[in-house]
């Protein structure tokens, strides 16, 4: 378990039998259906293929008001006409708990770190109570943001196993002793380290954050 960074993971495997229809078979005999053996890879790459190029066809028209998009997701900074029905495949405004996410105060940090109203998203930070940090315990990396504001580095206090890649990579400082043993570690939030994209500005303090948007454009490579 090294390998994943867990000591212990459960799969729920949920079976389900299948009787044949006499009518089309002389023996029929029930088949038991584990999950995790009907997943196709070839089918995944291309649903999530096609859904990408239907993110990207969807967003287009709206290139300005477009702040990002995650897997089958788009985030605008406002409303657009865009088809929505609870069909299958089809575009729906995003709910929790029937609050519709639209008009709510939102602040997007990097990539996969948002704040949606009181929904929060954390991609990169490990899920617990709270974030220890030198400034002390808060519930999220935005209330951590707001007490301090003055500056732009965030560093956060954390506590747990070393996995077997990290080990791997960080092999002048641990070896394979390390593995699975709790370690205390700090990494740091910088508010304008983002080397994926080419930014317009940047952000002097961390109350710049929720006073101001800064556009960026895609950083693309070529050969």
């Amino acid at each position: 378990n090294g390998l994943y960074g867990l000591f212990y993971q459960k799969n729920i495997r949920k079976e389900k039998d299948i009787i044949i229809d006499n009518k089309l078979y002389e023996n029929p005999a029930p088949i038991s259906i584990i999950a995790g053996k009907l997943f196709n890879p070839i089918y995944a790459t291309q649903i999530t293929a096609e859904t990408r190029i239907n993110l990207f066809k969807t967003c287009e028209p709206y290139f300005k008001d477009t702040i990002a998009f995650a897997t089958d997701s788009i985030l605008f900074e406002n409303d657009v006409e865009i088809e929505t029905s609870d069909k299958l495949g089809d575009w729906d405004i995003h709910k929790k708990k029937g609050v519709t996410s639209r008009n709510l105060p939102t602040t997007v940090l990097k990539g996969g770190i948002y704040q949606i109203g009181k929904e929060l998203k954390n991609r990169g930070i490990r899920k617990a109570k709270f974030i220890n940090t030198p400034n002390g315990k808060f519930d999220n990396v935005f209330d951590y943001i707001k007490k301090c504001p003055n500056q732009t580095d965030y560093p956060i206090i954390t506590e747990r196993p070393l996995t077997f890649i990290e080990v791997l990579l960080h092999h002048l400082k641990h070896d394979v002793k390390d593995i699975n043993v709790f370690t205390k570690m700090s990494y740091n939030i910088d508010l304008n380290k983002d080397y994926k994209r080419i930014w317009n500005d940047r952000f002097e303090s961390g109350k710049e954050l929720f006073e101001k948007s800064i556009d960026s454009t895609p950083l693309i490579m070529f050969e």
